[in-house]
């Protein structure tokens, strides 16, 4: 039922990126109580020079709930 969208920096390989993305999960299924096969996970990349504009352009300032260095 869940959903979760990474954005990240291109340059991992495939299985690096499902080691993460299932990390992630069980993560989420841990601390929120469901399953692991309950949660989906999706991996887009960008580049550095555009980083912040395409993740400010595809999520809503409200719906950012922890700040990093690259998105405040």
């Amino acid at each position: 039922m869940p959903h979760i969208s990474l954005n990240l920096y291109p340059g991992r390989s495939k299985s690096e990126l499902e080691k993460i993305a299932s990390e992630i999960r069980n993560s989420l299924a841990k601390s929120g109580g469901w399953k692991p096969t309950d949660i989906s996970v999706s991996v887009g990349e960008i580049g550095p020079n555009n980083f912040e504009k395409e993740v400010r352009d595809k999520i809503k300032n409200d719906e950012i709930i922890l700040t990093s260095d690259f998105i405040k």
